[in-house]
């Protein structure tokens, strides 16, 4: 008689999971700490959830758990995903993710920010010389490389006030369900000159440092003035439950015609009663 060895994911089907253990681990806390009654996000609940997590006992079955699933994360985040916004449990997920983000210390953690302490020090020079808050260097330039930002010959600086495409990896983003057009989204480059622009006028009205000699075109003043005023109707929304979205301006004009199905082919998310019941005052929901 042959004694096969099985492997760990020889118990589920090729790239399916009957149910995720992390989703196992999620409805293990909450049945541990609420009754199928009281799940909302109230202020007690919170600080119940997170004490347990916080437990590293508790933390040791969690990463269990991912190990057990790890080969097939996507698949394993969506179905927790599916299985939590339907019972509006958003806050359970986001409390899950900021607690075992504040838990990733260790050996590891330390060794990555003694490595990163060149870019570190490069990011305080820059910041000084352009005479911005680190948030709103951090806002605007995120994790595209200094260069591509500050130099005048980068992509960025040929391209519009909205880009149609990622800013770091140039990829297109994603379309508008009604008018099919992509999202948009803002130039840093174009973002920073801006702020740089506003911050001198403001040092010259206050009698601070001189003017600049003049070193742009008419094109990119042109460019700059159109960026500030980018219309909240040109924004990106989305629903938080089946992740389909689009301008704010067509999403709006989509549900007050009276509809109430997402405007997606095929999903059937009601998603202005979701909204109705956490922004409209369904106390009772």
């Amino acid at each position: 008689m042959t004694n096969k060895r099985s492997s760990p994911n020889s118990f589920f089907p090729a790239g399916r999971l009957p149910l995720p253990s992390v989703l196992v681990f999620v409805v293990f806390l909450l049945s541990s700490l609420f009754s199928v009654q009281d799940v909302r996000a109230t202020p007690s609940n919170k600080v119940k959830f997170v004490s347990l997590l916080a437990n590293d006992a508790v933390l040791d079955r969690y990463a269990a758990a991912v190990a057990a699933t790890e080969p097939l994360r996507e698949d394993r985040d969506r179905a927790l995903r599916d299985n939590i916004n339907p019972l509006h449990l958003w806050w359970v997920k986001t409390t899950k993710k900021n607690v075992l983000e504040a838990h990733k210390s260790g050996p590891r953690a330390e060794a990555i920010r003694r490595a990163c302490t060149y870019h570190v020090t490069q990011s305080s020079r820059i910041i000084k010389s352009l005479g911005l808050s680190v948030a709103d260097f951090n806002l605007i330039t995120r994790r595209l490389a200094h260069d591509a930002v500050l130099r005048k010959k980068s992509w960025l600086s040929r391209q519009k006030p909205l880009l149609s495409c990622c800013p770091e990896c140039r990829k297109p983003l994603p379309r508008c369900f009604l008018c099919l057009l992509p999202m948009g989204a803002l130039n840093p480059y174009l973002e920073l000159r801006r702020q740089i622009h506003q911050q001198q006028r403001q040092q010259q009205r206050g009698g601070g440092l001189p003017r600049p000699e003049a070193h742009q075109g008419a094109d990119e003043e042109a460019a700059l003035t159109k960026l500030s005023g980018v219309r909240f109707g040109e924004w990106w929304s989305w629903c938080q439950a089946c992740g389909h979205g689009g301008h704010a301006h067509h999403v709006r004009g989509w549900f007050e015609g009276g509809r109430e199905v997402c405007g997606v082919t095929g999903c059937r998310c009601r998603c202005m009663q979701r909204d109705t019941a956490i922004y409209g005052g369904g106390a009772g929901t």
